[in-house]
């Protein structure tokens, strides 16, 4: 690991919205993370419109994690709770007649972080996303002691999604990393290139950068294309590496 940074980090990756990249994301900050020299993995705790095989439920995003980082957790581990249906984790509970086991998901954070200097934990959705009936995406969160990297788009409308998605947290109480826009193509317009500015401005977190899309990158055909190279090219890595683990204290 990089010089003498303290051990044991929690986050949690969270979207705006669904279909914002946060698996994308979440495989690139685990590769480069590695790269870097910290024992980092990655879990999705609750993965929805799982996928069926031979009877057994995989998880496409867990998947996509062992894919580009070499992960060798059980997949059990690497994503405790899959449902079929692709819905929110209470929604698919309900359709599949199937109870959501939270124990799952922390006896899987307990196993694992005494080994690894960075644990990213990918949330479904974004922080209002129900697990239970009576609780969500960030009671997880904040339960777990996790502070979140916001995951946004660069298109119309983000700038609401991603203020909305920083002030609940902090209603909330859960410490916010900073935002990652992800998606912005070449062709983007005077708007799109000026929402990251105005998310920056308007905020009050860091932004760490944002994140172009690339037709070589699949999540479903595990495509992993030039993700490590766009991540590294695109994010400030130091001031996301200074926030994770010199700003907040050791949730070891």
């Amino acid at each position: 690991m990089k010089g003498n940074r303290p051990m044991k980090r929690l986050i949690f990756v969270t979207g705006t919205d669904t279909g914002v990249g946060k698996t994308v994301i979440t495989a690139g900050l685990l590769a480069v993370f590695r790269k870097k020299g910290y024992m980092t993995l990655a879990i999705k705790p609750f993965q929805t419109g799982a996928t069926r095989r031979e009877g057994i439920l995989f998880s496409p995003d867990a998947m996509f994690y062992r894919e580009i980082g070499l992960q060798d957790e059980p997949l059990e581990v690497l994503n405790p709770v899959a449902l079929e249906p692709p819905a929110a984790p209470f929604v698919a509970s309900i359709l599949t007649y199937t109870p959501i086991e939270l124990s799952k998901v922390y006896q899987a954070v307990a196993e694992v972080l005494p080994r690894y200097d960075l644990v990213i934990l990918e949330g479904a959705g974004g922080l209002c996303v129900p697990i239970l009936k009576d609780f969500f995406m960030a009671d997880l969160a904040r339960e777990l002691g996790c502070p979140v990297l916001v995951v946004a788009r660069g298109s119309l409308g983000t700038i609401n999604h991603t203020l909305l998605t920083v002030r609940y947290a902090q209603t909330q109480g859960i410490p916010v990393l900073g935002v990652i826009i992800n998606g912005l193509s070449p062709g983007t317009d005077q708007v799109g290139n000026l929402n990251p500015w105005v998310i920056k401005e308007l905020s009050g977190v860091p932004l760490f950068g944002v994140v172009p899309f690339s037709p070589s990158i699949d999540v479903d055909k595990r495509k992993i294309g030039n993700l490590v190279e766009l991540m590294e090219d695109s994010l400030n890595f130091n001031g996301l590496e200074e926030a994770i683990f010199g700003k907040f204290g050791d949730l070891g």
